[in-house]
């Protein structure tokens, strides 16, 4: 039996408390088969906030006045063996949490509230690129078809096999299809392109553009210079490729260039310097600058 202690019943292994009564009779009500484990779980999320857990589960209309009565009437312990007046005020603290409840959910319904389970904030979705224009979408193709065909392009200034012209074309049709609508645009793939289809006006057209839009763009000086010669202007290809080598960490192509334009003006103590350096830069282009310096002057 329990004892009396400054006016509090006690159990012989514990004081009383409401908040563990009302979950032993939550737990009775789920044994029984008037709640299930997931709603009981649910109504313990709500009632964290303070809230009772009868009530809560009174409001979410789990459980009815009458059952949880009679629940706590049919309690078979400590209610049903305790001495009259402790049996009373057991019944007295489950009658007071019905009416808590009960007032609860009438003013839940005058206010309107809702118990609602906030979910976690979800994991921001990852940044998308925006689609891409039409013209976009040519120059992708095309530049692709560009990079395919120079992986197998033949040494300079020999014939283009069928397999890299035919690459070649098809780039050609798709840069000039993304370009037609804005003429003034400028586009190094399709210059290049041009340049390998030995379309050296054009070629030199569009090189020309390209640098006039950004004169340090050492690609556009390369690629022009190499039409200049194409075209036997050695006095233009000699500009542009000095222009190249005073850039910043000038490339080995920039004195192969200046070297045969130095060649093609007949200066073969510079254009011997040129070439060397040229291939101190890149070892690669050895056996190509000792055929130009074993070259005759015409």
């Amino acid at each position: 039996m329990g004892t009396r202690h400054r006016g509090c019943l006690r159990h012989p292994s514990k004081r009383y408390n409401p908040g563990v009564y009302e979950d032993e009779m939550a737990r009775k009500a789920v044994e029984r088969g008037l709640l299930t484990e997931e709603q009981l779980r649910e109504a313990r999320t709500f009632a964290e906030g303070g809230h009772s857990v009868l009530a809560v589960l009174l409001d979410l209309g789990y459980l009815k006045p009458d059952a949880l009565l009679d629940l706590a009437e049919t309690r078979p312990a400590p209610a049903a063996q305790a001495p009259p007046r402790r049996r009373r005020t057991l019944l007295l603290a489950v009658t007071l949490a019905a009416v808590t409840a009960a007032i609860t959910a009438w003013a839940a319904q005058r206010e309107r509230v809702v118990y609602v389970r906030v979910p976690a904030p979800a994991a921001p979705a990852p940044l998308e690129a925006p689609p891409m224009s039409t013209a976009q979408e040519l120059q992708r193709r095309g530049a692709a078809l560009l990079e395919s065909a120079e992986r197998i392009l033949p040494d300079p200034g020999t014939v283009l096999t069928p397999e890299v012209r035919s690459l070649l074309e098809r780039a050609l049709v798709l840069l000039e299809e993304s370009v037609r609508d804005t003429p003034n645009r400028v586009s190094l793939p399709l210059a290049r392109v041009r340049e390998h289809l030995r379309l050296w006006k054009s070629a030199a057209e569009t090189y020309a553009r390209l640098e006039r839009s950004d004169p340090s763009n050492g690609e556009a000086l390369l690629g022009w210079a190499r039409v200049a010669l194409a075209r036997s202007d050695p006095t233009l290809a000699l500009s542009l490729s000095e222009r190249a080598c005073s850039l910043p960490n000038p490339r080995a192509e920039a004195f192969l260039l200046r070297g045969r334009a130095n060649l093609a003006l007949d200066r073969r103590v510079e254009a011997r310097d040129d070439l060397r350096k040229a291939a101190e830069l890149d070892g690669s282009l050895g056996t190509r600058v000792r055929s130009l310096l074993d070259r005759k002057p015409e």
